[in-house]
């Protein structure tokens, strides 16, 4: 009998918490044995190993623009804030043949990710906070050297992909920066994170982080056509942005020139449509659950009625012997 993946993530977070509380008390022996089993709990699923989709969310789309960006600008170097369990990452190593550096703050994932990306020698792993991976990462490279760095590490309270920006455009204008869950404010079709006011993954997000000089890209694939978890992404540009005007995969535009686009009365239309689907999803979700529910009663009814014919046929048989 297999065991769900959402009870073996369960289990796994469970022993993960217990972890990080021996960890508070300076028990990181035990820690780290607890850490070690969570690890392994979720390794034993297949499912969990290729979550959301696959590599980059399951996206063809967003795999291509990588292929198509990575052959623009021969990075030296590519960075990853957001390890997770690696999934990604493998992909990357799998497609570029340089030195990947990739960073992950939650060591129950890291374990994962290590036990992934163990045959490769190009990863060089690190459990890190993002910031603090990024601050040493960045000063091992030269301001000259074109780096693709890929952000995914926002997730839950905290956010530090402002810091992230501010980290890496200070000092390496031949960075090109993809940021994963983004809105695309073309397309609402494609999902983006929000953590609530202020949180939101969108362009003003960006405001007052960002150069004004940098190139702003989003996917001129339709989300209708993309296939896995349909994500949004943002590739942020200085120096670079020349390089990517040519990619067919990408449209780019300045800072204030998407603001126009966005508070457009089609991009407010684009919005309304999305909002009414999103609303006749939920709609058609409910009718169907009503449906499955008198569909049910129906057959309650209908099995009622055929026991009650039983019934009356067991009892005129019996008032009959009863009479003879």
């Amino acid at each position: 009998m297999s065991i769900a993946p959402d009870s073996i993530a369960k289990a796994a977070q469970g022993l993960n918490a217990l972890a990080k509380q021996y960890d508070g008390n300076g028990e990181s022996e035990r820690a780290e044995q607890l850490y070690r089993m969570a690890a392994e709990l979720e390794l034993s699923s297949a499912e969990l190993q290729d979550c959301w989709g696959g590599p980059l969310n399951g996206q063809v789309g967003r795999q291509a623009i990588f292929v198509d960006v990575v052959g623009r600008i021969r990075p030296v170097s590519i960075l990853e804030t957001g390890t997770f369990r690696g999934i990604t990452t493998q992909w990357f190593a799998e497609h570029f043949n340089g030195p990947i550096h990739t960073c992950e703050k939650e060591r129950m994932f890291a374990l994962e990710a290590a036990a992934r990306l163990s045959r490769f020698r190009n990863i060089d792993l690190h459990v890190a906070d993002s910031r603090q991976f990024l601050e040493n990462a960045l000063n091992q490279h030269s301001e000259h050297d074109p780096l693709f760095i890929y952000l995914d590490a926002h997730w839950e309270e905290d956010i530090p992909l402002r810091e992230e920006l501010r980290l890496i455009f200070a000092n390496h204008p031949k960075s090109i920066v993809a940021i994963d869950d983004f809105q695309v404010p073309t397309d609402f079709g494609y999902g983006w994170d929000n953590y609530g006011p202020g949180k939101s993954l969108d362009l003003d997000y960006l405001k007052g982080v960002i150069p004004d000089t940098a190139q702003i890209f989003f996917p001129t694939l339709p989300s209708s056509d993309e296939t896995g978890a349909v994500r949004g992404l943002c590739i942020l540009a200085t120096e670079l942005g020349e390089n990517l005007k040519g990619c067919p995969l990408l449209c780019g535009a300045r800072f204030d020139e998407w603001q126009r686009v966005r508070n457009s009365p089609v991009s407010d239309l684009r919005q309304q449509l999305r909002s009414s689907e999103e609303r006749l999803e939920v709609i058609t979700g409910e009718r169907d659950a009503r449906l499955e529910q008198i569909h049910k009663l129906t057959e309650l009814v209908q099995d009622f009625e055929a026991e009650a014919r039983e019934l009356g046929l067991r009892m005129s048989s019996l008032k009959q012997s009863m009479h003879t």
